[in-house]
């Protein structure tokens, strides 16, 4: 947006979380397994960053 402030979405995050899990799962096999490797340490931190921004919320 215009105010540069990031808004925080916790529901849609995790919708994407769950789509880009289900993409590596689906890219198994397919790719190099340095770029699957890579690709689920980036899912590992999406998911490590949801979850302590969850309980910043309760």
């Amino acid at each position: 947006p215009l105010t540069g402030e990031v808004g925080k979405d916790l529901e849609q995050a995790k919708v994407a979380i769950d789509t880009i899990s289900m993409l590596i799962g689906q890219l198994e096999g397919k790719i190099d397994p340095a770029e699957q490797r890579e690709l689920k340490c980036l899912l590992s931190d999406l998911q490590i960053n949801f979850v302590q921004q969850s309980g910043k919320e309760s």
